[in-house]
């Protein structure tokens, strides 16, 4: 037969319930077992404070003891406590009980920092905080305060702050009461009062005194921007008292914060004042003024603008002083018409001259004059005045020759003269007027002096007066009067040159005339030449006109023969001023012989022919000349002095061994001969040969007078 093991039972119950943070007593009572046995053997217990599961308990791991301490924190809170009773069989009965555990209120003193003065702060703080539930601690503190002394029965941990002190400020003296709670997270609290001494506070104020005032001037005395820390008392309001300094001391308190003491001589002064507020409080200044000797007064004035150089007079009127002592007495003055410093200037070294004269060497500018007014105790005003200076435009004189001739060169200068003596000058202009080129400037800025020279281009006639002038400025910019002197310019006629070497007459006889002039006159354009042979013009030998000073030339022929012929040639300018070069020169003959002529040759010009060529040359006395080597050219066309066709030279080979090419031999008899050997003559025309009397071999063609043959072919 089996016998099965029947478990213990028992009783299980707790002392709770407990504050937080305290330990519950779990017993097990009344154990009881069937087998006596498992009695006598005694039973085991087992317990899970925090409600653990008990699975794993044994007999033999688990204690005799029939109880158990469990502790919790926190509170209000209810906590399942497992137990089991085993035999020795490991049979068992599992029990549970519940634990209430109750908050408990945190504590702490409540304290402040005080006495402290109205209308300052008080600190009011908690101190020595405790819980006995580290949870509540953990999670901190929370305070609620009544800085009145008020319920606080509205206040909760979540509504409260977490700072363990506050300020509070009480607007007046006295014994203030204030509340203060320190809560726990579970609403648990335990509230204190702290009683806060409140000190009466002097109220205090701005006192304005001056520093100093002018002597028969009140001393103005205020308490402004009262302060009182405490409301209520500036709610109630203050009142002041003043004490001048003159020995009659403090007035009584009133309202008034203002108080005004007259002065009757310089000097110094202590003064007095005080606020006072509803509780007695007060509190006193003081301040030292001095009492100043006051200056005397005038209007001080110029009589500008002056211009530079003179003098500008500088005035005091309207004198005043409120000391008649001083006024009796009489003032002194003192200038600095350069606007220096008056510092050094006293009573006793001033004048008593109300006026002064100051001269300023340059304008247009501006001067700062100073001028003080002294009374007799040193007291004095110092002014200023601006004196404007003008500027006065420089006076410039410009002398130099009034008359000249074309292409002349003429020297002027100029002075210039300025009130300003601080002023240099430029030149604004100097000319010499279209018929004048300006050279040789010279200039002093300095001074303003300068000259320069004028050479002038063209002289008319009749005479034409042309400005020479000059203008300068200052330094200030101001031009001066422009000074000028009107110069005649007479026109001066061509200077001509005129020559000829000598010549031959006869109706192909043409003597070269060449020559050249010049003229000052820059503007003289256009000349004209013309020429008288023999005291008669020649239509061959035109005028000619020239729009540039040079070189021309002409040719002759003379009819006649002589030793003192005679030409001229004459050059007028536009202004009709002319110039004349009269020439003498011999004139001898000279003339083609048979068998050519004067006469025009013709039909007997062939090539391959031999054309005798004789010439008798004789001085201007009829007497041959036989000592010359004339040269030969035969050119086509007529050359004479119209050029009406191209000369083109032929060649002019003689066929005689006598001859040498193109130069003519004496013939013996006091003529000159050539035997030209005719060739390439082509065409039907005019052809020329051309005598140069005074050819040498070094110069075959010389300038000089040529004896010209016309030739026509005519087949």
């Amino acid at each position: 037969m089996t016998v099965k093991n029947v478990p213990p039972t028992a009783d299980l119950a707790n002392d709770g319930p407990i504050n937080e943070g305290g330990s519950a007593m779990v017993t097990f009572s009344n154990p009881s077992d069937p087998s006596n046995a498992d009695t006598a053997a005694g039973f085991r217990y087992a317990f899970g404070c925090g409600g653990a599961a008990l699975g794993g308990a044994t007999y033999a791991g688990s204690s005799a003891i029939d109880h158990t301490s469990c502790s919790f924190d926190d509170g209000p809170s209810s906590h399942t406590v497992k137990a089991r009773i085993l035999d020795k069989d490991g049979g068992f009965t599992e029990y549970t009980t519940d634990v209430t555990v109750k908050n408990v209120p945190p504590t702490a003193d409540l304290g402040n920092n005080g006495p402290v003065n109205e209308g300052s702060a008080a600190t009011i703080a908690f101190s020595n905080q405790a819980d006995p539930s580290t949870a509540d601690t953990t999670a901190g503190f929370h305070y609620a305060y009544a800085c009145d002394g008020g319920s606080l029965s509205g206040t909760t941990y979540a509504g409260s702050g977490t700072s363990a002190s506050t300020p509070c400020t009480f607007n007046d003296n006295g014994s203030y009461t204030v509340r203060g709670r320190i809560f726990d997270k579970d609403g648990g609290y335990t509230e204190r009062t702290t009683s806060v001494t409140v000190n009466n506070v002097a109220p205090t104020a701005t006192y304005n005194a001056p520093a100093s005032v002018n002597e028969g001037s009140a001393i103005g005395l205020s308490l402004t921007a009262p302060f009182d820390p405490s409301s209520v008392d500036t709610a109630a309001g203050f009142t002041y008292a003043f004490d001048c300094g003159d020995g009659s001391g403090y007035g009584a308190f009133a309202s008034s914060n203002t108080a005004s003491c007259p002065t009757t001589d310089n000097g110094s002064r202590t003064v007095k004042g005080k606020i006072k507020d509803k509780d007695g409080g007060a509190t006193e200044y003081t301040a030292t003024v001095t009492v100043n000797n006051v200056a005397p007064t005038a209007t001080f004035s110029n009589n500008g603008p002056v211009d530079e150089g003179s003098p500008a007079t500088v005035s005091f009127t309207s004198q005043s002083d409120p000391s008649s002592a001083d006024t009796s007495a009489g003032f002194h003055y003192a200038y600095a018409c350069d606007g220096g410093s008056l510092a050094g200037a006293t009573y006793v070294g001033s004048g008593t001259t109300a006026t002064t004269q100051c001269t300023y060497p340059n304008g247009p500018s501006d001067h700062v004059v100073r001028g003080r007014i002294i009374d007799k105790d040193g007291g004095f005003t110092e002014y200023t005045t601006n004196v404007h200076v003008n500027n006065v435009a420089p006076t410039v004189t410009l002398t130099g020759p009034t008359t000249a001739t074309e292409g002349d060169l003429k020297h002027y200068s100029f002075t210039t003269s300025d009130p300003g003596t601080l002023d240099t000058f430029t030149v604004v202009s100097e000319a010499c007027s279209g018929n004048g080129t300006l050279s040789g400037a010279a200039f002093n800025s300095t001074t303003g002096a300068g000259s320069f020279d004028c050479t002038f281009k063209d002289g008319l006639n009749p005479a034409v007066a042309s400005a020479v002038s000059v203008q300068v400025k200052d330094s200030d910019n101001a031009n001066s009067n422009t000074s000028t002197v009107n110069v005649v310019v007479s026109n001066v006629a061509p200077t001509v040159t005129f020559s000829a070497p000598g010549g031959f007459a006869g109706p192909l006889a043409f003597t070269p005339f060449s020559g050249s002039f010049t003229d000052p006159g820059a503007n003289d354009a256009t000349w004209v030449t013309s020429f008288l042979f023999d005291g008669a013009a020649d239509p061959l030998a035109p005028p000619q006109n020239f729009a540039a000073r040079g070189s021309f030339s002409t040719t002759h022929q003379f009819t006649s023969a002589g030793c003192n012929k005679t030409a001229s040639a004459s050059v007028k300018d536009k202004d009709n001023g002319v110039g004349t070069a009269p020439v003498t020169l011999s004139v001898g003959t000279g003339a083609f012989l048979p068998p050519m002529t004067n006469q025009p040759v013709t039909d007997k010009l062939r090539n391959s022919q031999t054309l005798p060529v004789k010439v008798k040359l004789t001085d201007c006395t009829g007497a041959l000349i036989t000592n010359l080597t004339p040269g030969i050219r035969l050119v086509t066309g007529d050359a004479t002095s119209a050029s009406d066709d191209s000369l083109v030279d032929i060649s002019v080979n003689s066929t005689s061994a006598a001859d040498t090419t193109g130069f003519m031999r004496p013939a013996g008899d006091g003529t000159y001969i050539y035997n030209l050997a005719v060739s390439n003559i082509q065409n039907k025309g005019d052809y020329t040969v051309i005598i140069y009397p005074y050819a040498t071999q070094s110069n075959p063609t010389p300038v000089g007078t040529t004896l010209r043959h016309v030739i026509t072919v005519t087949k």
